[in-house]
């Protein structure tokens, strides 16, 4: 009898668990999303006919503010919601915020809580390094017979350990830098014979 009345009961309790289980939120503004807080709206569907309301509001530099529904005439029962984000009108442009949305009904203790992350009018600039300017240098390198190498070796002959990084440098040919020590000497030579001759 007690396996007759466990079966009996299984599709009651099951029911009511049913009936009882939490609501899920589905934003269809689509995460990171950059809103203006007077014109655009936070949209998002329930799974169940529901109350949703904004429930924490918790932007970058700024203290996390809790809100409480204030429950009115417009504030009805839907599976779809199109939730005002003047709230946000107070906050700088490009803070990130995230607001957090809960859904509930008064019929029932049933309710649930979702979070979505957005942005204030704008995204903040990304930190670009500015390209260093290596015309002087180029020309330089050119004007003196070498050839600019934008990716050189960092490395130096006879070096145990070397990083391998790109450092741009002016390269001069084996047959370059043998014609410059060749002039060198040259030029050197009339002083070395006057001193001799001395």
């Amino acid at each position: 009898m007690k396996i007759n009345w466990i079966t009996f009961l299984s599709p009651i309790v099951l029911g009511g668990c049913t009936l009882l289980a939490p609501y899920t939120i589905t934003f269809t503004t689509p995460s990171e999303s950059v809103i203006d807080p007077l014109n655009d709206t936070l949209d998002l569907v329930l799974s169940q006919p529901a109350m949703a309301y904004i429930s924490e509001v918790n932007c970058q530099g700024y203290d996390p503010v809790t809100l409480l529904p204030v429950v009115s005439e417009s504030m009805k029962n839907s599976n779809v919601h199109n939730l005002s984000l003047e709230v946000l009108n107070s906050y700088e442009p490009a803070t990130k915020c995230e607001l957090k949305v809960s859904a509930f009904d008064q019929s029932t203790t049933s309710s649930t809580m979702e979070s979505i992350s957005l942005y204030v009018l704008e995204k903040p600039e990304l930190n670009v390094e500015e390209t260093p300017d290596y015309s002087d240098n180029i020309q330089a390198c050119n004007a003196a017979g070498g050839e600019w190498n934008a990716c050189a070796s960092s490395c130096e002959e006879g070096d145990d350990l070397c990083v391998q990084v790109c450092v741009p440098k002016c390269e001069f040919t084996s047959s370059e830098e043998s014609n410059d020590i060749q002039d060198s000497e040259e030029s050197d030579q009339p002083e070395k014979n006057a001193e001799e001759a001395n």
